[in-house]
């Protein structure tokens, strides 16, 4: 069993918190229910223990679905913990264990002093790949052409551009991968 606190920043929130694949039983002891009803103030945070499956990938994990005034949001239990809570910015709460004694503004504090990026936004910070840049990075990869019929042993060899103002380096005939020598080119 894992005890879950989520915190807001505004005063007062009602909602209610549904889970799937567990069990909520709140401080109050009441028996388990996959529902419970909350109405927070003064900041107070919303405790509750959660049992969990131990199927912890698949369609089997335990999630938590939270519907309040501020919002909705759905986050998988195993992804809570106090050395990495989870942070809604847009909605202004942040899930943690129950053994996390920080409060908001300390959840967030710790957070931001990290300096992390979303990964959305890592990528969209980086140059736009250009020929130039792919060019530097690809090496020249040289391999021949090969032309021929379906269910036809008789195939064709191509170097294309192997010179720069070349268009067709040579073409030599195949036998099934084979050399065929040409008595008309000396072999």
């Amino acid at each position: 069993m894992r005890t879950i606190k989520i915190l807001w920043s505004d005063d007062t929130v009602t909602g209610t918190i549904q889970i799937k694949n567990g069990l909520i039983r709140q401080e109050t002891g009441e028996s388990g229910a996959d529902q419970v009803s909350f109405s927070l103030s003064d900041r107070q945070p919303l405790l509750f223990n959660v049992e969990e499956q131990p199927d912890r990938c698949g369609s089997n994990m335990t999630q938590l679905f939270v519907d309040s005034n501020q919002g909705a949001f759905t986050v998988r239990v195993m992804d809570i913990n106090s050395k990495w809570p989870v942070w809604l910015p847009t909605m202004c709460v942040a899930v943690t264990t129950g053994e996390d004694q920080r409060t908001y503004e300390e959840v967030i504090a710790e957070i931001q002093s990290k300096k992390l990026l979303p990964e959305l936004v890592q990528i969209n910070q980086q140059p736009d790949e250009s020929y130039e840049n792919a060019v530097q990075e690809n090496i020249s990869l040289h391999g021949p052409a090969w032309l021929g019929l379906g269910q036809d042993m008789r195939i064709f060899s191509a170097d294309l551009r192997s010179q720069e103002d070349d268009y067709w380096a040579w073409i030599e005939p195949r036998w099934a991968g084979k050399q065929i020598e040409l008595p008309e080119t000396n072999n």
